[in-house]
C-alpha cells in the first residue's frame, strides 16, 4: 500500500467515522456505533509473501485474537521482506505490530505505534510492537501511550536506531531472551524508563548504552559466552535479581565513563527509571548479585562501580551473600568501586587467581541486618592479590580462614 501524507491508505473498523484523518471519513455503517479496539483481525504478512510495502498507511481498531491465538496486531508481518514507514498504528486491542521469525529484511521507520492495548478491560499484556525471534531495523518511530512500548523474545535481534518512548503505562521496552542493538533512542515519562531485560546470553553479547539496562529475576551467561559492559552504560536491578556467570563478563568503564551496576531506585545514575519521582531511595541489599561459578575464563571489572546490592535471603552464614561472590573462578577487578553492598563487597570461595588493584571498597555497613559487613569474604583457600586499593567505612574490612589472607601488592589503604 502506498499513500501519501495528505492522502493515507486506512485500515479501520467499519464503525470509525474518523479514521484518523483530517475531516473524518463518513458514516459508513449508518449508525451511532464507536469503533472499539479488536473491531477486526488485522492485516498479515504471511511468511511465504514475496513482499510488503506499507507507506503512509494507518491502521486502526484491530488486533482481536483469533482461533490459537493468531492475529492479536493491527499488522502482523512473518516474512523477511517488508517494509512500514510513515505509518500510524493505534487503537489495537492487543500490538499495534506484531512480528514473528521476521528477519533483517523488514523495517519500521518514522512511524507512530501509539494507545495500543490502553485501558482495555481484562488486559494487562499488548505493546506497540511484539517481535518473536524476529531481526528488523526499527528506526525514528514514536512509542507512546502503550500499555508497553515494545515487547521482544525467543532470541530477537533487532537493530533499534533513534526511537522514542514516552508516556506508555509499563516499560519503554522489555527484552527476554534476546539480543537487541539499540542507538540513539530515548524513553521518558513511561511506568520504566529502560530497556527491562532477562538476559539468558548464549552467544557474544554487548549491551547497549542509550538506554538504561534493567536486569530482572534470575539472568545467566552461559560457558563459552561473553557479555560485554561497554563504558557508560548503566545496569540496575530490581529486588531479588542475580547474574549468574558460566561464562566470561566484561565490564569496559573508562575514568570517563564507568560502567555501573546499581539498585533500579538509584537516581543519581541514568536518573529516574523506575518512574516514580523521588518516591523511593536506593539502599544495601535492593538486588541481590553477580555470581562468578567455575567458569574457566577469567572475567574483568574495570572502572566499574556496584553498589546497593547484597542481599541474602539466608543471612550471613551462607554462599549466598556479596554483591560480587565468586565460587571456584577468579576475576580481574581494577579501577573499580565496591560501595553501599549488604553482607559482602566480595565474597570468594576457591578462588585462586583474583586480581584487585587500583580500587576502592567502601560503606559496606548495614544496620539493619543483624550481622557484620565486610569489605571481603575470603574462604576455601581463596589468597587474592591486593594492590593500591582503599578499604574505607566497612564494619569489617576483610574477613579470611587463610593463612596468608591476601598477597599483598603494596598500596593499600586500610581506614578505620
Amino acid at each position: 500500500t502506498a499513500g501519501t501524507a495528505a492522502l493515507p491508505i486506512v485500515f479501520t473498523s467499519f464503525h470509525d467515522d474518523d479514521c484518523g484523518v483530517a475531516g473524518g471519513c463518513g458514516d459508513t455503517n449508518a449508525t451511532t456505533t464507536a469503533p472499539a479496539m479488536g473491531d477486526w483481525l488485522g492485516v498479515v504478512i504471511a511468511s511465504n509473501a514475496a513482499s510488503a510495502t506499507f507507506t503512509h498507511t494507518i491502521i486502526r481498531y484491530g488486533g482481536a485474537t483469533g482461533a490459537n491465538g493468531s492475529f492479536g496486531a493491527n499488522l502482523r508481518i512473518q516474512n523477511n521482506s517488508a517494509s512500514v514507514s510513515n505509518a500510524t498504528l493505534e487503537y489495537s486491542r492487543l500490538y499495534g505490530i506484531r512480528m514473528d521469525n521476521a528477519g533483517t529484511g523488514v523495517s519500521v521507520a518514522n512511524s507512530i505505534l501509539r494507545n495500543n492495548n490502553r485501558n482495555v478491560p481484562g488486559q494487562s499484556t499488548g505493546a506497540g510492537a511484539y517481535l518473536a525471534a524476529s531481526s528488523p531495523a526499527i528506526s525514528n518511530n514514536q512509542f507512546t501511550n502503550n500499555v508497553t512500548g515494545m515487547i521482544m523474545n525467543q532470541a530477537s535481534a533487532p537493530t533499534l536506531t533513534n526511537n522514542t518512548f514516552t508516556s506508555n503505562t509499563g516499560n519503554a521496552i522489555e527484552s527476554i531472551a534476546s539480543f537487541p542493538t539499540s542507538s540513539g533512542s530515548t524513553a521518558s515519562g513511561n511506568g520504566g524508563n529502560g530497556m527491562t531485560v532477562q538476559l539468558s546470553v548464549s552467544q557474544n553479547y554487548t549491551l547497549p548504552t542509550d538506554l538504561t539496562t534493567v536486569m530482572s529475576g534470575e539472568n545467566t551467561i552461559s560457558a563459552g559466552a561473553t557479555l560485554t559492559v561497554p563504558a557508560g552504560a548503566i545496569v540496575k536491578s530490581s529486588a531479588n535479581t542475580k547474574l549468574t556467570t558460566n561464562g566470561t563478563l566484561t565490564a569496559q568503564g573508562t575514568a570517563a565513563s564507568p560502567v555501573v551496576f546499581t539498585s533500579l531506585k538509584d537516581d543519581t545514575h541514568g536518573g529516574d527509571t523506575n518512574g516514580d519521582g523521588s518516591a523511593t531511595s536506593p539502599a544495601p541489599g535492593d538486588w541481590k548479585n553477580i555470581i562468578f561459578a567455575q567458569n574457566l575464563a577469567t572475567s574483568t571489572l574495570t572502572y566499574a562501580t556496584i553498589r546497593y546490592g547484597g542481599a541474602s535471603t539466608l543471612g550471613f552464614n551462607n554462599g549466598d551473600n556479596g554483591v560480587l561472590r565468586l565460587t571456584g573462578a577468579s576475576i580481574s577487578f581494577a579501577n573499580s568501586i565496591l560501595e553501599y553492598n549488604a553482607y559482602a563487597g566480595m565474597r570468594m570461595e576457591h578462588s585462586t587467581s583474583t586480581v584487585i588493584a587500583d580500587s576502592f571498597i567502601r560503606h559496606q555497613r548495614v544496620s539493619a541486618n543483624n550481622a557484620t559487613d565486610y569489605g571481603l569474604l575470603l574462604f576455601s583457600n581463596s589468597v587474592p592479590s591486593i594492590t593500591n586499593t582503599r578499604f574505607t567505612d566497612n564494619e569489617q574490612n576483610i574477613l579470611n580462614t587463610n593463612t596468608p589472607a591476601y598477597t599483598d601488592g603494596g598500596g593499600n589503604v586500610f581506614d578505620l
